[in-house]
């Protein structure tokens, strides 16, 4: 006896590879527009919680260099950050996205609520970094007195992104769009 796949895997696994493909070929064109404005947006607040300021953005190719200034001591942060360091998931979070969206009634808001879940990781994920190099040029230049529970704090909030939040993205989109929106049609 032959078993037979379900319409609905078939229908998802082809939305999946197209949408995939589509969005890998999309996010090489763009990725690094997309990385400049998240930056853009991150380097600010992290200034702002550092005591620093945000004084230029440079796109070099597959990186974005920041300079950031701690205005009390005049001394430098100079950040390069490469796009696909983090951004790497994105196609993969958006094709999983796509998977869902035929079996969603509320179709702009699971939209809007996927590209919220991809900006947050990222932004978090940059504001992360961006702190955690403020905090190490004032450590390293002995500034002012890092205490072992702040440096440790930046520490494991950006290993926690970079380790664990970028890798689960994808997932945890799939998780929240099916939860919130699949489930209940």
């Amino acid at each position: 006896m032959e078993r037979k796949i379900p319409n609905k895997t078939t229908k998802a696994a082809v939305i999946f590879i197209a949408a995939y493909l589509v969005f890998f070929i999309l996010w090489l064109q763009i990725k690094n527009y997309y990385a400049a404005a998240l930056v853009y947006l991150s380097a600010p607040l992290a200034a702002i919680t550092k005591g620093a300021s945000f004084e230029t953005l440079t796109q070099n190719g597959d990186a974005v260099k920041v300079k950031l200034i701690l205005k009390k001591f005049k001394k430098e942060c100079n950040l390069t950050i490469s796009t696909s360091r983090y951004t790497y998931n994105a196609p993969l979070s958006l094709a999983i996205a796509a998977v869902f969206i035929p079996w969603i009634s509320k179709k702009k808001q699971a939209i809007l609520s996927a590209m919220t879940i991809l900006l947050s990781v990222h932004i978090f994920y940059l504001y992360s970094l961006e702190t955690l190099a403020l905090t190490r040029v004032i450590y390293d230049k002995n500034l002012r007195d890092v205490g072992f529970l702040e440096m440790n704090i930046h520490v494991v909030i950006y290993h926690f992104t970079d380790y664990l939040l970028l890798r689960f993205e994808p997932f945890l989109m799939g998780f929240i769009l099916y939860f919130r929106f699949v489930r209940k049609s």
